[in-house]
């Protein structure tokens, strides 16, 4: 197919996509994983441009795969409508509007303030299902998420008391874990507000499923930090998250 089309250089622009790179890509990160932590394939943006749907049908029958990580609402719900098996979780906020096809559908949702406990709730009601959600935990990123303190740590058990939510996660996102030695005090610092969060949790009674920080610069250069699940996102593609790392991979484009 890409023969024939290099063949005809007037044609629109398109993409040759290396699928044999995906899945070479896909086995280092996997060799890289700390307790056999789950991984949760980031295709948001369409899988970066190379095509969410494809990519997800790639990676439904590897079995260390066990969801994907989108943008959007919207983008979930391509994937389920594709025929894709295994959950897709919407990393950042979802509109209210959304919440009851969501919960429809079994798109995992990220959840951080009482309005959207209480929205997701009685959406999910609405819908006789169950709605799956993740805590967005802030310890430093400073975009989305409940702060590692007292009052957050009383969202979270508010959380557990919706009859209509099913808590399936609480995760952070590391700010510069990808800066190499430059950002390690940093990246140490965010994960050691995470880990004395649950701790915490964990002495109220509260635990979860799945616990997760790790972002490609994390899987690379923090194997510690793996926890129970993965998001490895510019990695799978074949481009080192920066020049810094100090763990380099033979990745494929």
């Amino acid at each position: 197919m890409c023969e024939k089309m290099i063949k005809n250089p007037y044609r629109r622009v398109w993409a040759c996509v290396n699928l044999d790179a995906l899945h070479d890509n896909l086995r280092q990160i996997a060799a890289c994983r700390k307790n056999d932590a789950g991984i949760i394939a980031v295709i948001k943006a369409d899988g970066y441009g190379h095509g969410a749907v494809m990519l997800a049908r790639e990676m439904d029958e590897i079995p260390e795969v066990i969801g994907y990580a989108v943008a959007t609402e919207e983008e979930a719900v391509l994937l389920v409508d594709a025929g894709i098996k295994k959950p897709a979780m919407v990393l950042g906020y979802t509109f209210p509007e959304a919440y009851e096809e969501m919960a429809l559908r079994g798109v995992h949702a990220t959840v951080f303030t009482d309005q959207m406990l209480e929205d997701m709730n009685r959406a999910a009601q609405k819908a006789g299902k169950k709605m799956h959600v993740h805590i967005a935990v802030d310890t430093g990123m400073s975009r989305i998420g409940i702060r590692p303190d007292d009052e957050g740590l009383s969202f979270v058990a508010r959380a557990m008391q919706c009859p209509n939510l099913s808590i399936e996660g609480i995760f952070t996102h590391f700010a510069v874990s990808d800066e190499g030695e430059d950002g390690e005090r940093f990246t140490l610092k965010q994960y050691g507000c995470f880990k004395e969060a649950i701790e915490e949790l964990q002495h109220r009674g509260i635990t979860f499923e799945l616990r997760h920080c790790a972002n490609s610069g994390a899987v690379l250069d923090y194997p510690e930090l793996h926890l129970d699940m993965v998001r490895p996102g510019v990695i799978l593609y074949g481009l080192m998250p920066s020049a810094k790392m100090r763990r380099p991979l033979g990745l494929v484009p």
